[in-house]
């Protein structure tokens, strides 16, 4: 597997976001200096409501900063204040533009206080993040969470090959999912991806429509070590570019 893992390059604005690239931000939410009165007000009503309904601190303060931090960034590409971005959401959860007339499309994944943010132009697009620990169980969530054909690529493999697999079909089944709008709500059983050691991302197969395994491509990224992640994009890759900042982008929130 060769995973998109360098440059990820700070910059205080992206270049212009043409149809033929995406765009991958990263963030690590546990900002301890993070000015959160200042990210809450970039926040809709129904969001600081939700703040407000976690039940641990660190959980609120990670969501704060992430949600200001999509925000912003999505105030970089529409020109606009993070605040007034009008951001909707799908029949099955997934963030969008309320003005359904605007070509930008975006998607974003969180795993243990760090986040990725994936925007394309005019093409649907899905990220999903994990943070690589071991589990106990990988045989057993690989046969709920995997199709026939996942499972018995799995289960050819060595053991020792098993954990890197797990979280590589993972995440492409999850990026997948989620640039179709779907997330969990989409059966594991009706698409295939790739998984073994030597395949490069790919989707295989999918029951869904015929020809849809050719209307996608699919990247892996690795954002921080042991942070293993999985792009889904409509059409061609395009020139994929990867961005960062030191400190959550949100440290650029109006005052």
């Amino acid at each position: 597997m060769v995973a998109i893992e360098a440059p990820w390059r700070p910059t205080a604005a992206p270049p212009v976001l043409t149809p033929a690239a995406v765009h991958i931000w990263q963030a690590d939410l546990d900002w301890p200096a993070a000015p959160l009165p200042v990210l809450e007000r970039t926040l809709c009503p129904q969001e600081r409501s939700r703040a407000e309904r976690f039940c641990f601190e660190q959980h609120r303060r990670r969501f704060i900063v992430g949600r200001a931090t999509l925000r912003m960034l999505l105030g970089l590409y529409l020109q606009s204040e993070p605040a007034c971005v009008p951001i909707s959401y799908g029949a099955h959860g997934k963030p969008l533009l309320a003005d359904g007339a605007h070509p930008l499309r975006f998607n974003l994944s969180h795993s243990q206080g760090k986040a990725v943010y994936a925007f394309s132009c005019g093409r649907e697009v899905g990220v999903d993040l994990e943070w690589d620990r071991p589990l106990a169980n990988f045989d057993q969530l690989a046969r709920v969470a995997f199709s026939e054909d996942e499972n018995r690529v799995f289960k050819a493999l060595a053991p020792y090959q098993r954990r890197a697999a797990f979280f590589r079909c993972w995440t492409r089944k999850e990026a997948y999912a989620k640039a179709r709008g779907y997330g969990f709500a989409l059966a594991p059983d009706r698409y295939t991806v790739s998984l073994a050691p030597d395949a490069p991302a790919a989707l295989l197969q999918s029951r869904e429509e015929s020809g849809e395994a050719g209307r996608w491509v699919l990247l892996d990224l690795l954002p921080w070590p042991d942070y293993p992640a999985a792009l889904a994009v409509e059409g061609s890759s395009g020139q994929v570019h990867c961005w960062h900042s030191p400190e959550p982008i949100s440290r650029r929130s109006p005052r």
